[in-house]
């Protein structure tokens, strides 16, 4: 068979591009003046192919999944340049002749092999004699060697303790040895213990490691990358060209120990939980104040804010019937007198006053009558702009409004009632987060009051994605546990819940007093209310039909502002009345009839937009701190969503669906050379180029210009903003707009480039000052990056469709609905319980499902593994059922349609339209054995008008047209009689 190397070596036309002999410029580059790279096809295979293919990602290379029994196939290695392997599975047949054949006609290959395997690939050619050094690392030993460019060759390349083998070439002067074993962390070869060799087969090579290279990157880190970049980027047919580039943080877990990402000290410091800070002292008498005169206690001085003044006031013995004083907003001079007019609060034992003025007797403003009792009650203060309330236990008795200037010293003088133990607080925004992520014993900002409370979790919380969660269990009188601080008020407070049975009520408690007094949102199975409970009682304010049902994760909200409460369930509306309480207090969270979970508390300004915990449902959920090896090559990569095109590899395609707004952004780093970013905005990835959308970056080490469709440019500035703003004129309907920034203002060191289209209107902006727009550019669903010249940095390139919906799950599940099965976060493997993920398992179905309906077009990214330990036989022949649906009923999970892969005892895979079989494809199925042990596989449905197409591992699988398509429906997610382990789903798509 005739390898893709020699077939597709002419130039296919592309948009914008000259002859392969057109040369750069020396001005700012034209977009036409740069040729088209050659097509390029990468096959990735092996039982450990994500150590490959995640750093053909990680640089823009296109690749592609060949499955374990395709690799016999002449017709399937046929179709690449370059075949990469790692680990070629023990049990395949004729996989040695198809793949010599293939190199003898032109094909290069890497294959990897490693002491667990008995069976070695390619034994014609390569001969196995005997196991490498139980500790052994990888030096190279041919610094001359194109493998070897950029490369330290002193530097071992670590293992990780995966024994390799020593391979040596059949014919022994037919290859070159490129590196050989040395002991661990050492740096001298071993001379009879090679690891890596180089040998022409026919017209073609074979790169051949007894060292499993590949799959020490995707098992333990980043130690053998440079090695394995190395190896590809020779392998190339063209050379290295990359598009991307992308290395993750450093892994430093010990070897055995398992795989651990460790993140920058810049981004470790703000990803770790840090101790609640120190108190600070008190501020500082300004000057201000002054100092009172004779017989007044200075309580504090305040700047021009909010603040509270809380004591307990009783009868004062032996002080005859001099009222007590309290003076706010006081200013004093140097002789003890006010500057200017202050607020007064005069108490007696009958009366309260409140009065304006620079002596007691003031213009009144208001009063009310009282009785202190003999056991005393507390009072609170409450100053506000415009405004003073006064209350007296759990009444509010003065409320009036004012004009005088917050700010200056809080004075009191006794009298015949004494205020105990005077506090006085600036009023503080309410912030607060918890997310429960630690061990039982560990520190925790919530007292418990009653009942039983306990920090619980799955595994170790430095690894478990969200394993961890507050349990509470109480009787009929409740059990309350409460965080916060007491001077908050006008605030949200939200928290995820799910109660073990009907019976079980579960509350948010807000503005929770010493006395046990507060306002609650409550829900059992059948009513949601609003409560008061005051003195030992609860009173209902409002409620509503409609409660939790047991074993389900929501979001319950209860928000404070102006007056009233408002309860929210998943977001949405639920109850609202006026709030009784006027008293400013802590939050808490509350049990009856049995026990409930909570996780994920925020609390925020009443008046703060909400945000998803983690931005968890949000167009890019938040990546938990701490990432294994696995993870960080496949679902967290940020390089994963570009797809290089393999006719055209210099075009990056973003997998997502771009149906509505959405923002592209670039960081432009500086470049040494001439380069061009071309963004492509195109209806489909096959979209002829009449219907593309291109809007193009040309770069110079100290210039920039944009265009659209090779239209004349518009400099944009770098440095600093020209004093003269660009004259307006028509790039082929986007039209420049002014900026206008001051002559001589700073840019960033790293300018940005933001496409943004809102409302069917694209706007280009250059350091967010608009530049180019398009009125009508609502065709557009998918958007690519063409890049020439240098790389772009993968973490400098973010699309973000902002109706599309991405989780990890570092948060409980709120947004999903179980109908089948057990779904809660679990350890992966049995002999490692740290790295746990979302996970669902049944003998029968376990399905799960997105609570939003969508309708309209929709995409759907998921990944998957198989968990150990689950139902339905060993976990390294239980490789099935990794399962999907869309546009299903949210409960049977073979409504809709279906997509199975690796049914029926993982021999079938199928598409299903409400339970008939209308596709099928026993050619694409989940590759067993022990592989499954470590690798995350890729599944994906779209429904695009008729078209419902199906991809696995970026294979497709089904396309097919549906005459009488289904309306929307819902997401979902499940597996039979096993168990799936679920990183990552992102829903793209116009609904939800």
């Amino acid at each position: 068979m005739t390898p893709a190397s020699v077939v597709h070596r002419v130039l296919i036309p592309v948009a914008f591009a000259l002859a392969a002999s057109a040369t750069l410029p020396a001005a700012l580059p034209a977009p036409d003046s740069l040729p088209p790279a050659p097509p390029l096809r990468v096959g990735v295979g092996g039982d450990y192919p994500n150590g490959l293919d995640g750093q053909l990602s990680a640089r823009g290379y296109p690749w592609e999944r060949i499955f374990p029994w395709e690799m016999s196939k002449p017709e399937v290695l046929g179709k690449f340049d370059v075949i990469l392997l790692s680990c070629v599975p023990e049990t395949l047949s004729g996989v040695d002749t198809a793949l010599a054949n293939w190199m003898k006609a032109g094909g290069h290959a890497y294959v990897e092999t490693w002491t667990a395997q008995n069976r070695f690939p390619l034994q014609s050619l390569v001969n196995i004699y005997t196991n490498a050094p139980t500790l052994g690392d990888v030096v190279l030993t041919d610094p001359a060697h194109p493998i070897a460019a950029g490369l330290d060759p002193a530097k071992p390349f670590d293992m990780h303790h995966l024994q390799g083998l020593c391979a040596w070439p059949r014919q022994r002067d037919a290859g070159a040895i490129v590196a050989r074993y040395c002991l661990d962390k050492g740096t001298a070869p071993i001379e009879r213990a090679p690891a890596i060799i180089d040998l022409p087969v026919g017209e073609g090579r074979l790169v051949y490691s007894g060292a499993p290279v590949s799959f020490a990157r995707f098992h333990r880190g980043r130690s053998p990358e440079g090695l394995l970049v190395g190896l590809i980027n020779y392998l190339l047919p063209n050379g290295p060209a990359p598009r991307l580039l992308y290395t993750e943080p450093a892994n430093t877990a010990p070897p055995g120990d398992g795989p651990r990402l460790v993140l920058p000290p810049s981004e470790e410091e703000e990803a770790e939980e840090q101790p609640p800070p120190e108190p600070e002292p008190p501020p500082p008498l300004t000057p201000e104040v002054g100092t009172p005169p004779a017989g007044f206690e200075l309580l504090g001085s305040l700047a021009a804010e909010s603040y509270d003044v809380l004591a307990q006031l009783s009868p004062a013995a032996g002080n005859g019937e001099a009222p007590t004083l309290v003076a706010l907003d006081a200013r004093y001079d140097a002789a003890g007198k006010l500057r200017q007019p202050c607020l007064w609060l005069t108490i007696t034992p009958q009366r309260l006053e409140v009065r304006s003025g620079k002596e007691p007797r003031g213009k009144p403003l208001a009063a009310a009558d009282c009785t202190v009792p003999t056991e005393g009650v507390p009072l609170h203060i409450l100053r506000r702009q415009g405004e003073l309330s006064i209350i007296l236990g759990a009444t509010q008795v003065v409320q009036v409004r004012t004009k005088s200037p917050l700010g200056g010293g809080v004075a009191l003088r006794p009298g015949a009632t004494a205020l105990n133990e005077p506090t006085c607080q600036p009023v503080a925004p309410a912030v607060f987060d918890d997310s429960f992520m630690r061990e039982a014993d560990s520190p925790t900002p919530w007292t418990p009051v009653s009942g039983i409370w306990k920090n619980l979790g799955v595994g170790n919380e430095e690894y478990s994605i969200n394993g961890f969660y507050y349990l509470g269990r109480g009787d009929q009188s409740g059990a309350l546990a409460t965080a916060g601080d007491w001077f908050w008020e006008d605030y949200s407070l939200t928290a995820a819940v799910q109660t073990s049975a009907a019976a079980i009520e579960v509350g948010l408690c807000a503005l929770v007093q010493k006395s046990g007094d507060y306002v609650a949102l409550t829900a059992d199975a059948s009513k949601a209310r609003l409560v008061r409970h005051l003195s030992g009682s609860d009173s209902v304010l409002a409620e509503a039909d409609g409660g939790l049902i047991p074993k389900q994760w929501y979001r319950l909200g209860l928000r404070l502002s102006s007056g009233t409460l408002e309860a929210t369930l998943d977001g949405r509306p639920v109850l609202s009345c006026a709030n009784p309480e006027y008293r400013p207090g802590i939050v808490g969270l509350l049990a009856r009839n049995g026990s409930a979970r909570f996780d994920d508390v925020v609390v925020r300004p009443s008046d703060e937009a909400p945000r998803p915990w983690g931005d968890e449902g949000s167009p890019h959920a938040v990546l938990p701190p701490s990432l294994g090896a696995h993870d960080m090559v496949t679902w967290g990569s940020p390089a994963t969503p570009w797809e290089a095109d393999p006719e055209r590899p210099s075009l990056l395609w973003h997998d997502g669906l771009y149906p509505g707004d959405f923002d592209v952004t670039l960081k432009v780093e500086p470049v040494s050379e001439p380069a061009l970013r071309r963004f492509i905005l195109a209806p489909s990835y096959s979209s002829p180029e009449s219907e593309r959308l291109a809007i193009t970056l040309s770069l110079l080490p100290d210039s920039a210009s944009l265009e659209a469709g090779g239209a004349p440019r518009k400099s944009l500035p770098f440095g600093t903003v020209p004093q003269t703003p660009p004259t307006r004129r028509g790039l082929r309907g986007l039209c420049p707009v002014d900026v206008a920034s001051p002559n001589g203002s700073s840019l960033p060191a790293v300018p940005t480039l933001r496409l943004s289209r809102r409302f069917g209107r694209l706007t280009a902006f250059w350091n967010e000052e608009p530049v180019l727009r398009l009125d009508k550019a609502d065709a557009p669903r998918r958007t690519g990056l063409e890049v020439f010249g240098p790389p772009v940095g993968a973490k400098d390139l973010a699309a973000r469709s902002l109706t599309a919906h991405d989780y990890v799950f570092g948060v409980a599940p709120t947004d999903w609905w179980v109908s089948a099965g057990e779904w809660q976060v679990s350890a992966r493997w049995a002999c490692d319980d740290r790295w746990s993920w979302l996970a669902g398992w049944a003998s029968g179905d376990a399905a799960i499902w997105h609570k939003r309906r969508f309708d309209g077009d929709l995409a759907v990214d998921c990944w998957m593994g198989t968990k150990m330990n689950a139902p339905g036989g060993s976990e390294t022949v239980r490789c099935r059922d990794y399962n999907m649906v869309i546009c299903g009923d949210r409960e049977n999970p073979r409504s809709g349609y279906s997509l199975i892969i690796g049914g029926d005892s993982g021999v079938k895979t199928q598409l299903l339209r409400n339970g008939q079989v209308v596709a099928e494809s026993p050619d694409i199925r989940v590759p067993a054995g022990y592989n499954v042990h470590h690798c995350w596989f890729r599944v994906r449905m779209s429904r695009i008008g008729n078209v419902v197409s199906c991809d696995f591992e970026r294979r497709p699988v089904f396309r097919y047209e549906d005459p009488d398509p289904l309306p929307g429906g819902y997401v979902g997610l499940w597996t039979k009689n096993s168990g799936i382990l679920v990183p990552r789903v992102t829903i793209w798509g116009s609904g939800g």
